[in-house]
């Protein structure tokens, strides 16, 4: 659930977007709004039991995931409006270096998230801390 709402965040912020954005207005956006929002979706959307780990795990997919596809296509969007036509190999190496970075990027952010909404929930309906409040 998380990575399709990171898809339309991503899509909506790379086809909607007014042109007086500067780069730190993308940079927060794509960096951290985005991936914020993933992580909160995954983590309302898992289900009991699971622990931070998973959790984390979980937005690390989905926000990596959407982060490298979004970079992917922005980066092959460029590529073909600038008509770039020399070392296509190197070009496709740093593009995807570039697209992973991004990703891992993105996806710790979520992944973080995630995993502390989850660890949060999961502290609050622990059995044995339950008995002790009663």
């Amino acid at each position: 659930m998380g990575f399709l709402a990171g898809l339309v965040l991503y899509g909506v912020g790379a086809t909607r977007s007014p042109y007086e954005w500067t780069t730190p207005v993308w940079i927060t956006l794509a960096f951290f709004v985005v991936p914020v929002l993933v992580g909160l979706v995954n983590g309302a959307v898992v289900k009991l039991p699971r622990n931070g780990a998973e959790g984390f795990r979980i937005g690390l997919r989905s926000g990596g995931w959407a982060m490298f596809l979004y970079a992917s296509a922005s980066m092959m969007w460029a590529h073909y409006r600038v008509g770039y036509n020399g070392n296509t190999g190197g070009v496709l190496l740093v593009g995807l270096v570039v697209a992973i970075t991004y990703a891992l990027i993105a996806g710790v952010v979520a992944g973080c998230v995630c995993a502390l909404l989850i660890g949060r929930r999961t502290k609050s309906t622990e059995p044995s801390r339950m008995r002790i409040a009663q």
